[in-house]
């Protein structure tokens, strides 16, 4: 198993959890940019999970480099996981109403001044497209706390499979 992220802290949080849930499982940590290329080989990966991480991607030029990415090092039949924030989540909506940059989908989080990219579903399925098809498409809405406020969360999940 492979775990790429640009945050220190969180490949060590990843490592301790996975060393106490599965010792007998080995784990790479990559520390990197995911703007730049990934340390993997093409078609290594029979999945990738991508966990809130394209809300990340904020230009079109990282967006598609993420998509090619995951393309590269897919194998064919490999499973594409995707959980996204969408215009429908309690959080992220409220900001996305009062962003001057509301028709690019782009919010900056008061919180920490970070620029995050809304995506709709259908945004997702045509930057992923046409090398994957859609296995599954749901929804999970669950009432949560973000920055002390309660609020109701949505996120989205999308399973795709890279065609062969």
């Amino acid at each position: 198993m492979t775990r790429i992220d640009f945050a220190a802290s969180a490949l060590h949080e990843f490592g301790k959890l996975a060393e106490r849930l599965a010792p007998e499982r080995s784990v790479d940590l990559i520390e990197q940019d995911l703007n730049d290329c990934w340390h993997i080989p093409d078609r290594a990966a029979g999945a990738v999970f991508a966990i809130t991480v394209i809300e990340n991607f904020v230009e079109s030029g990282q967006q598609h480099h993420f998509s090619m990415e995951i393309c590269r090092i897919l194998k064919p039949g490999g499973l594409l996981v995707l959980e996204y924030y969408t215009p429908r989540d309690g959080y992220y909506s409220v900001l996305l109403d009062s962003s001057p940059l509301k028709e690019k989908g782009i919010v900056i989080d008061p919180n920490n001044a970070i620029s995050f990219r809304i995506f709709t579903g259908e945004e997702i399925l045509a930057l992923m497209n046409p090398a994957f098809e859609t296995v599954m498409n749901t929804q999970f809405t669950w009432d949560g706390v973000k920055y002390g406020k309660p609020c109701t969360r949505t996120s989205d999940y999308l399973v795709l499979r890279k065609k062969v």
